[in-house]
């Protein structure tokens, strides 16, 4: 498992260039916003799961 990306390791800048990603999330389909280079390296399969 590659390690997970710590805050220090992402610049502001970058997370802040990077595309917003929706997430409709339960059964309230409540929608979160955010902004892909933030999460990305929160898990390894999460990538696989963000289409380019």
């Amino acid at each position: 498992m590659p390690p997970m990306v710590t805050k220090r390791d992402i610049d502001v800048a970058e997370i802040l260039k990077s595309r917003i990603i929706k997430f409709i999330v339960g059964d309230d389909e409540v929608e979160y916003n955010v902004h892909e280079a933030a999460i990305s390296g929160l898990s390894s399969p999460l990538p696989a799961l963000i289409p380019i």
